[in-house]
């Protein structure tokens, strides 16, 4: 939130599948304001021109930090919808 208003700007984010089960990581830099939230929402669309179809998933959470060696997650790749997962940031 800024002057009491919702953010959106675009964000790189990766679906990982950890210890705690299914999360987020959305890359930022230190002291945006993505990494100065409190509370955050992404939504992820897609659309196949193909069939004509369309899906939006929109997942809210408490955003944090993560430890280096978690970090490594970014480098990971999950092909699993991201429907149920949780947002954190590193």
């Amino acid at each position: 939130m800024v002057d009491g208003f919702p953010v959106i700007v675009p964000v790189n984010y990766r679906v990982f599948e950890g210890e705690e089960g299914i999360g987020l990581i959305v890359k930022t830099r230190p002291g945006s304001v993505v990494d100065r939230a409190l509370e955050a929402a992404l939504e992820i669309d897609a659309v196949d021109p193909l069939h004509r179809q369309g899906w939006s998933v929109l997942v809210r959470g408490l955003p944090g930090h993560l430890s280096a060696p978690r970090s490594g997650a970014w480098g990971a790749t999950s092909t699993r919808t991201p429907g149920s997962a949780t947002k954190t940031r590193g």
